[in-house]
């Protein structure tokens, strides 16, 4: 058995703010605490998070006084300031191994700050290759992270990455990866796999569940409620256009879209239930990233239709019981539905995609890949 060490996650967001860090991060956490290592955390929260207690652990909040501004140079030069705070206050915490997280690109591009220590990368998404190529400035500001990214690369003992594009990326540069996919939790997996096939698909509900954002680009579902009036269609999840997406769905008075905001894990396992088909959406410009509510999803027994392409397609196209369209297609959409009522739906397909998450998409699995190095 290796000696205790103190291991310090270092991350620039807040727990509070983004879900998809907690569960990222949690899974080391307690995989780590387990190995009989300490465990310090450092991040924007204003407060420490409860997930966790454990006499091993420590939660330094690093609050961020002021709001994040609006336009692009603007938070670019913010985001980098405030990582540079926070990776400054790491280096002064007597720890004997980092771990940074991101989809916070500014954490990698001052990793230096931490050079000649034992750092660890966990890349849950290489945000600047969403940049648009379309304006120059997003162009050259592109070309630029990827410089300032390739000069840090070199500090660290070990990448974990989330998906097979990144794991490409990082092969092509020669450095040492490990893939370790977004998937759910036990805990989770337990909950979701008890869901039984729905038998009565009289009234059909189409439900997402995620985050309301650019990435996702929900305002079209309010053209196929349109087409589609028989239909209820949940949209359940919050984020920077949620506000946004409300507005245009009281403008449009469609009376068959529930937009209910956040949900509590408990409400969102009746969601699933009370669901015939789940819904998940990327467009094109983020086809490298995998939604990891997919995997929820292919736990809960209910068909999928899923908007996008690239890796997310391709992880679908190993399983059964769902449907790609191209995003943002309200005919794509609406005949993808239409399949659907009309299709007999094979239940022993769902046992067997609930089968290959437990198989290879179990965080509490997957991140002992990196903490076996600590």
């Amino acid at each position: 058995m290796k000696s205790p060490k103190t291991v310090c996650f270092v991350n620039n967001l807040a727990f509070r703010d983004e879900p998809t860090i907690e569960n990222r991060l949690l899974p080391y956490i307690i995989e780590t605490l387990h190995l009989g290592h300490k465990v310090i955390l450092i991040s924007s929260d204003n407060t420490p998070i409860l997930a966790v207690k454990h006499e091993n652990f420590t939660h330094i909040c690093c609050p961020i006084e002021t709001k994040r501004p609006n336009g692009f140079l603007k938070r670019a030069f913010f985001e980098n300031k405030n990582s540079r705070e926070i990776l400054k206050k790491a280096k002064g915490v007597s720890c004997d191994i980092y771990l940074l997280t991101i989809p916070s690109m500014f954490l990698l591009f001052n990793a230096r700050i931490l050079k000649n220590h034992r750092v660890f990368l966990d890349v849950r998404d290489l945000t600047w290759h969403y940049l648009s190529s379309v304006t120059l400035e997003q162009r050259f500001a592109r070309l630029f992270f990827e410089f300032l990214a390739k000069r840090n690369y070199e500090i660290f003992e070990k990448v974990a990455v989330t998906n097979e594009a990144e794991a490409l990326y990082f092969k092509s540069k020669a450095i040492p990866f490990e893939l370790n996919y977004n998937g759910i939790t036990q805990a989770q997996f337990n909950d979701l796999s008890s869901i039984k096939p729905k038998i009565d698909t009289d009234n059909i509900t189409v439900t997402y569940v995620g985050k309301v954002g650019v990435a996702q680009n929900l305002d079209f579902l309010i053209r196929v409620a349109k087409k589609m009036p028989d239909i209820v269609f949940k949209i359940v999840g919050y984020g920077p256009l949620y506000k946004e997406f409300q507005h245009n769905l009281k403008a449009a008075g469609v009376p068959n879209i529930l937009a209910p905001g956040s949900a509590s894990w408990k409400q969102i396992i009746k969601l699933y239930e009370e669901s015939d088909i789940l819904y998940a959406q990327l467009t094109n410009e983020y086809s490298g990233a995998m939604p990891s509510k997919l995997y929820q999803y292919l736990c809960a027994s209910r068909f999928i239709v899923y908007g996008g392409s690239g890796q997310a397609k391709k992880m679908l196209d190993t399983f059964s019981n769902n449907i790609v369209v191209e995003p943002n297609s309200v005919q794509g959409l609406v005949e993808a539905i239409t399949h659907y009522i009309k299709t007999p739906i094979k239940n022993d397909a769902f046992e067997k995609n609930s089968k290959r998450v437990q198989e290879f998409f179990i965080r509490e699995e997957n991140v002992k890949k990196i903490t076996e190095s600590f």
